[in-house]
This record gives C-alpha cells, structure tokens and sequence, in this order.
C-alpha cells in the first residue's frame, strides 16, 4: 500500500483574513494572531470603552480603534454596562468594519477575554451579531470565528463572576447555532508564574495552532485537505479547536476541546508514516 503519509509543508496564500478585538484583553490574543497569520494592520480593528487603553493598541492603526464610550472612562470591569453599550453602538461598528475591509476578508476573528469588562461584555454578543449580520464579501462565505481568552485559576472573585456569566451567554448562542467559537485556556500554563508570560506563551501557541491550520498546505502524492476545505471546516457553527500531539502520543493544546470529543490514537500514528494506517482504522469500527 502506498506511504500517503509523508508530507510537505508549503505556504498557502489564500488567507487574507481581518479581526476585531474587544478590551484590552482581546487585543493582547490578536497581536500574537494577527502577526501568525500575516493579517494586515489594516484589516485589524481594536474596540474599547477606554481611550487610555486604545492609545496602548498601537499594532492597530488609529482610524481603526474604536471607542464605544462617550467618556471613555472604561468599564470598570463592569459587563452590563458594557453589554448596553453594544445594544446601541453595534450596527455602527459593523458598518465601518464592513466599509473598511469591502469584501476583501475570506476568515474573520472576534478576539476577546472572557474576565474582564468590555471584552467580556461585548464578545459573544458582537460575535454573534457579526456571525448574523450581511456580512460584506467579494465570494462564498466568511465564518466569524469568536476566539475567548478564558483565565487561569488565579484570578479573583469579579474576574471569575465576569468569566461565569460570559460563558453562560456563550452557551446560550453555541445552543441556538448563533456562533462558530474557540476557547483558549490560559490555565494550561498555570505552572508558568509570571503572569504576563503566562498568557503570551499561551496566545503564541493558539497563534500557531491556527497557523498550521489555514496558512500552511499539508500535500501528498494522492491527497490534500486545501484551504477551501479547511474553511469550509470553520464556516460550521458551534465549538471549534485545535490540537497537536507529542512524539508520545499525548495531544496537547492551547485551545478547549469540546466536551465528549475523543482524540484518535491514528491521528498520532498516521502522520508518522504507518503504511497499514486504513486497516487499524477499520479494526476499531
């Protein structure tokens, strides 16, 4: 039987994605992933309720932050208020994303941190809004992925109510087919002390879990998973992750797999070339 294991790696131009990060938060996960995924500046967008923290998303060009607050004071960590701005700002803020990306985006980020504030308050809502709204392209769809910075086990009492409440409403959408999403967990790397190092270790490996994913072709003599395929994946509402295995075996990831998923032991043996990979697959039907 013919090895089609073997692969090589080649660069796929296809991607030309955009992405929007709410808070300070999401804009910390979309500076590790804009840069991975070589999204143009231009096509990133930071949105907040605090002009102080814009002035730090200096990746973001300044016509491309956002404030949603009058004063912009902030939200002082509070989700409500930042949910009843969104109630009155979003079609605004879709409206110039859409104008400024013009149909030129084929994948499109929703980046956020679930403990804090504005993120908190506003990513599964903007999420879904951009998932169902007429979302401007050129051809064939573009998923809206929401990616959620969820916290590591040290965080406080209203960082963790802020965190519970946001993955209820999440729930809520994914349970109605509202949203495609992923969930990165900063918690994998609680042994890291450093917090700061913490949570860039963990963006810088979701970055480049989805890097492999949609920038990279793994070909072969008589197959290959394009990046159309790939997309098509992703454009599937619901919970959505990403794994890489170690030579052992054991999988390993920044990202929460969805509850029940069983992780195939041929996935670790089939990329190492095993040429009867087919008959152990049907051994376990």
């Amino acid at each position: 039987m013919e090895n089609i294991l073997d692969t090589n790696l080649l660069n796929n131009e296809s991607l030309v994605g955009g992405c929007a990060a709410f808070g300070q938060g999401g804009y910390g996960l979309m500076v590790e992933t804009a840069i991975e995924l070589g999204i143009s500046p231009e096509n990133c967008f930071a949105i907040n309720t605090s002009k102080a923290d814009l002035l730090k998303a200096t990746f973001v060009p300044q016509e491309n932050r956002l404030l949603i607050a009058p004063e912009g004071n902030g939200a002082g960590k509070d989700r409500d208020l930042v949910f009843s701005m969104i109630a009155q700002t979003n079609e605004d803020i879709i409206n110039q994303i859409n104008t400024k990306l013009n149909g030129k985006c084929n994948i499109f980020f929703v980046f956020y941190s679930a403990d804090g504030g504005t993120g908190s308050g506003a990513g599964p809502a903007m999420t879904a809004m951009f998932t169902g709204s007429k979302f401007k392209k050129n051809s064939g769809t573009t998923p809206v992925i929401g990616v959620s910075a969820l916290p590591d086990h040290f965080v406080g009492k209203d960082a963790l109510k802020n965190t519970i409440e946001n993955l209820n409403q999440t729930n809520i959408l994914l349970n109605k087919g509202a949203v495609r999403m992923m969930f990165v967990n900063n918690d994998v790397y609680s042994d890291i002390k450093d917090k700061s190092v913490r949570w860039k270790t963990a963006n810088k490996d979701a970055a480049e879990l989805l890097k492999r994913y949609l920038i990279q072709n793994f070909l072969s003599d008589t197959q290959n998973l394009d990046f159309s395929d790939r997309i098509k994946c992703l454009d599937h509402v619901g919970q959505h992750a990403l794994c890489k295995f170690k030579p052992n075996g054991e999988f390993t990831s920044p990202f929460i797999l969805p509850e029940g998923v069983n992780v195939s032991k041929l996935a670790v043996e089939m990329p190492v070339g095993y040429p009867d990979a087919v008959d152990k697959l049907k051994s376990t039907i």
